[in-house]
């Protein structure tokens, strides 16, 4: 993208290789799944789109690599203090 990781979020990135398709239809595959003609879980799942994309397009690549970083160490630390038994 050419751009710094501050300014590319995940989303950007979704949209240019795949789009969102994945966010369209109904989560449990029924055809003409609507707010008129709802599946057993459309309110919910239209929610949880909602906060899907509010974090794909509201974190950029700098936070998350952040955000890994001190998760990676926080693993590490722990698989050094409880090593594999043989």
């Amino acid at each position: 993208m050419g751009r710094p990781a501050e300014e590319i979020t995940p989303s950007q990135i979704i949209d240019s290789v795949d789009g969102f398709r994945f966010m369209d239809g109904c989560f449990l595959g029924f055809p003409g799944c609507a707010d008129e003609t709802p599946c057993p879980v459309h309110s919910h799942w239209k929610e949880i789109k909602l906060s899907i994309m509010a974090m794909l397009e509201n974190k950029n690549l700098g936070q998350l690599s952040e955000e890994m970083s001190s998760k990676l160490i926080s693993i590490q630390q722990l698989l050094n203090t409880n090593p594999k038994k043989s």
